[in-house]
């Protein structure tokens, strides 16, 4: 005789997956809670998407009557520029058996570029970064090659702590690129600490956390 408790179980686990399925980005955008964008209502967005999907180019005037647009959006992937100064980056991931999450890249494009990164649940349940990539660290941004001096690497290191780290999302792949935004870095230091920058890390997802390539 079938089990009726564990058939309910299984029923549920289905139901949910096929609907998180069924939540596009657009959808996603549309019903999420004002305080992950604060300057955007629900209206706000959902003009947004209208506009974009009718190819205007205008903007939404925002509640602060600043102006807003989406210049992207695909069923997974969203390019949103709340302010003149910021953009937010979305993109859905698929996690093994475990459904679908969110992450969401928020960069402050002034006076140099800083993103926060943060991952959320299909419901915009914040979870732990920590639980989906090992963010890189300054330092992970120099090159300590055997040929390197070591007081021209601390050098180096001690000019980009003026430097702030900003993440681009790419749209078909989902990789994240970190990169370093050195405008608050004045010309002359920065010209000593280049041949110490090393190439920008990019992690991949693995069905699970993200990865450095």
């Amino acid at each position: 005789m079938r089990n009726p408790v564990k058939y309910l179980i299984i029923m549920a686990a289905m139901f949910c997956t096929v609907a998180a399925k069924a939540q596009n980005m657009e959808k996603l955008f549309g019903e999420m809670p004002d305080s992950i964008v604060p300057v955007m209502s629900k209206t706000n967005r959902l003009d947004c998407i209208d506009f974009f999907k009718s190819k205007m180019t205008s903007n939404v005037q925002n509640i602060y009557n600043g102006k807003s647009r989406i210049s992207d959006l695909t069923e997974n992937f969203l390019v949103l520029q709340p302010t003149t100064s910021s953009q937010v980056e979305m993109r859905t991931y698929d996690v093994e058996g475990e459904g679908r999450i969110i992450a969401v890249a928020y960069t402050y494009m002034a006076p140099a570029k800083e993103t926060t990164l943060a991952f959320y649940d299909m419901s915009w349940k914040k979870l732990k970064t920590a639980d989906y990539i090992s963010l890189p660290k300054k330092n992970d941004f120099i090159s300590e090659s055997s040929t390197s001096r070591n007081g021209d690497i601390e050098k180096a290191k001690e000019i980009l702590t003026d430097a702030f780290v900003f993440a681009e999302i790419d749209k078909d792949s989902g990789n994240i690129s970190f990169t370093l935004s050195t405008e608050a870095v004045t010309d002359d230091k920065l010209k000593k600490a280049l041949p110490y920058i090393a190439r920008p890390p990019r992690y991949a997802w693995n069905g699970k956390k993200f990865v450095l390539l």
